[in-house]
């Protein structure tokens, strides 16, 4: 298993571990405010623009360079390379199946918002689609890069291949990674506060981000494979949060509520089927 690895290649105590995942979620934070206090003039531009994009695409890859780093501080002596890179989910078997089952199932959990974003007749259709993103992408906009690559992967990395790693090695259980893990991810994005962005957003970003961390940790204890969250954590990212307060207005409610219902429970009747760590040579 996934926390049997990270505990053969890792040696660290439970407080250790516990900080140290403390520390990669302050790490990551921090560095994308750093340019704020080398650049103190410019720390009023937006999130979007495109000198702030590729700075904190500076920020979170350096980031993530340290977290391998400081992650090599716990590996064991008799721990070679190629285990310390199987015990973050780095591997290059099963991948097929970690990239496509796990985000089937996530594009199941989203059959109602997928059903209503393709049956509304409001609904524009280029607007979100993965040509109107190709397009961005080739004028230059940086915007899905940060959203659909850059972030997905780093985010990834520090949160759940690295935090999930030591965690595990420190004496967590697979399912603790599971439940509270996922609050350094939440917590993370609390920084948004610091932006102007309404508390009440805030919050409720911090529990979709939560809800988000719970799925992305199984998925990635359940196959053993990086490829897996980062895959589906780009898919959300592309989907965005349902529009529910859109669902009565749509001319095919009842198929969009039926839409939505039948997504839930195809979810959770595949899920443990679709995740069984065999099919991912675990």
């Amino acid at each position: 298993s996934v926390a049997e690895k990270a505990r053969s290649v890792f040696e660290l105590s439970f407080l250790e571990a516990t900080v140290s995942g403390f520390l990669l979620a302050v790490w990551y934070v921090g560095s994308l405010y750093a340019w704020n206090f080398i650049f103190p003039e410019e720390k009023s531009l937006p999130r979007d623009n495109s000198k702030v994009i590729r700075r904190r695409f500076i920020s979170v890859g350096t980031v993530c360079a340290i977290g391998f780093l400081y992650a090599w501080m716990w590996i064991r002596e008799e721990a070679t390379v190629w285990d310390f890179l199987i015990a973050l989910g780095i591997r290059t078997d099963y991948w097929v199946q970690a990239a496509v089952l796990p985000t089937l199932l996530t594009a199941i959990l989203f059959l109602g918002p997928l059903f209503q974003s393709v049956t509304d007749p409001e609904e524009d259709d280029d607007e979100g689609s993965i040509q109107e993103v190709w397009r961005q992408m080739r004028r230059g906009s940086l915007i899905p890069w940060r959203n659909l690559v850059v972030g997905p992967i780093t985010e990834e990395v520090v949160f759940r291949s690295l935090m999930g790693a030591l965690l595990m090695a420190g004496g967590w259980s697979p399912t603790a990674v599971i439940w509270f893990s996922p609050i350094f991810f939440g917590v993370a994005h609390l920084h948004h506060v610091f932006t102007g962005t309404a508390v009440a957003v805030v919050v409720f970003q911090l529990l979709y981000t939560t809800v988000f961390g719970w799925m992305a940790s199984f998925f990635f204890l359940r196959t053993g494979h990086m490829i897996a969250p980062i895959l589906v954590h780009g898919f959300c990212n592309h989907q965005g949060f349902p529009a529910f307060n859109y669902i009565l207005d749509h001319p095919k409610k009842y198929l969009v509520i039926g839409a939505y219902v039948l997504g839930v429970i195809a979810f959770f009747a595949l899920l443990f089927p679709l995740t069984a760590p065999s099919i991912y040579g675990m």
